[in-house]
């Protein structure tokens, strides 16, 4: 067992070795092979941002945590208008996001419905993606959704990626998923999704100059949520990318902008190559963030920080950021689908707010029937002695287990949170919340943001 093995696990399989569902390895991988969503495209797609948005935030996130794959049955094939579509038809889009084309679905799959009302022959779960201005969320009747006459898309985002995460925790057994309405304001999260003063106010103006710090699973979470805006004059946008890490292949799980045919390469390059596609300007940075790093006046004062452990978030507020939204993510298969989000300055310290060391890897994840199993096989081998397999197991137990559509629903929080920062809308300075029970969210509003900054601006298309 080496550490190449833990950075090849695909993070569905590893949630299922970690629930202790699965009796052996094998077992695990015909249980994913199980795990298929599909989802129906009527026409009127390309009416709104938010609408595509959604469609391609559902088909990237679920091709990553639904291994027996995405299938996508579509009426109509227009020329697709957001940024990340690449002036693509509809139906390249989809199969460059990693969707397989069908003419027929399945009436027993868990179907996420988008566009315009047409007849789907299904006794299976519905989930039907909606937004209208900052409010995003899905619901099981089309004659339930919101207006959608306000097209901001990151509530589109938000909605596609709920959505996905209904029906991963269906998949999983979960019986009141995707069995529920859910959703959220990002313009007031304390207010209910579906109110009339959910939808937020109008805006005008995008976060011209940001910084982001850490590029894996919730760093190109944000990027995909910042690619996402409607910019009307993309390079106007310069955007600050660091990380210190190389690709590898479990990434291509969590990482939104990992493509299928990834190349082993650093992730600056490959989330600055995306950004640049798009129009944006890029810089990087390839050192390890801490308490040493120090921003200067011509880089980037608005910081989206995504790491994995306490140590460089308690460096936050000495790097001579003028704001900062961070976002942490559970772990573990109770966890996984935790969020917690804090912004700077505030009335917490980021020394104090990530003051604990790193959680410790549970050392009986490794006792689960699936990893004793595996263990087994190795040590019939003859191959690694006991110390060699056990090591080689709490190593490859302790790697996280992450969900791409996690990441994005709390990229569309943090982005938000940075949009409403340029109008001097209220900020938050705490919010958590799980997607197992996302009608509970804690918000502690932010009382200490500090000093009024300019961090930036540039309009948005109309």
């Amino acid at each position: 067992m080496t550490l190449e093995a833990a950075d090849t696990l695909g993070r569905t399989l590893k949630l299922e070795l970690d629930s202790g569902r699965a009796q052996s390895r094998r077992e695990a991988e015909e249980i994913v092979r199980g795990y298929v969503l599909q989802v129906d495209v009527g026409p009127g797609l390309t009416a709104s941002r938010s609408r595509q948005i959604a469609l391609l935030t559902v088909v990237n996130a679920a091709r990553r945590a639904f291994p027996g794959g995405v299938h996508v049955r579509i009426a109509d094939d227009p020329t697709m208008s957001i940024p990340w579509a690449g002036g693509r038809r509809l139906a390249d889009a989809v199969a460059w996001y990693g969707g397989t084309l069908l003419s027929e679905l399945s009436p027993q799959r868990t179907t996420i419905v988008l566009g315009d009302a047409r007849s789907l022959d299904t006794s299976g779960r519905v989930l039907v993606p909606t937004f209208n201005g900052w409010s995003g969320g899905v619901v099981q009747r089309r004659s339930d959704r919101l207006a959608e006459e306000l097209d901001f898309p990151l509530a589109g985002l938000l909605a596609g990626a709920l959505a996905v995460s209904e029906a991963f925790q269906a998949q999983r057994g979960d019986g009141v998923a995707a069995r529920r309405d859910v959703g959220f304001s990002l313009w007031d999260p304390r207010i209910p999704w579906r109110d009339a003063a959910a939808v937020g106010e109008s805006w005008s103006y995008l976060p011209q100059r940001v910084w982001l710090l850490g590029l894996g699973h919730l760093g190109q979470a944000h990027a995909w949520a910042l690619g996402a805006l409607p910019y009307a004059n993309p390079s106007d946008v310069l955007v600050m990318l660091q990380d210190t890490d190389r690709i590898v292949p479990a990434n291509a799980d969590t990482g939104l902008l990992v493509p299928r045919d990834f190349a082993t390469e650093m992730k600056t390059r490959l989330v600055g190559r995306r950004l640049e596609e798009l129009g944006f300007v890029t810089r990087m940075s390839e050192r390890r963030f801490d308490d040493q790093t120090r921003r200067t006046q011509d880089e980037p004062g608005l910081a989206l920080s995504g790491f994995d452990g306490p140590q460089a978030r308690r460096a936050l507020e000495s790097a001579g950021f003028d704001k900062v939204i961070d976002v942490g993510l559970g772990g573990g298969p109770t966890h996984y689908l935790d969020l917690l989000l804090h912004s700077f300055p505030s009335g917490l310290q980021a020394a104090d707010a990530f003051a604990s060391k790193h959680a410790a890897t549970d050392p009986a994840l490794a006792d689960q029937p699936a990893y004793k199993e595996w263990a087994a096989k190795l040590a019939a081998e003859g191959v690694l002695t006991a110390e060699e397999i056990r090591c080689g197991m709490l190593e490859v137990a302790g790697r996280t287990v992450g969900a791409a559509f996690v990441g994005a629903v709390a990229a569309s929080l943090a982005l938000a949170e940075a949009v409403r920062y340029l109008g001097g809308a209220p900020m938050y300075e705490v919010l958590s919340v799980s997607l197992r029970s996302p009608d509970y969210i804690d918000v502690a509003p932010n009382t200490r943001p500090g000093p009024p900054t300019n961090p930036g601006f540039t309009r948005a298309l109309p």
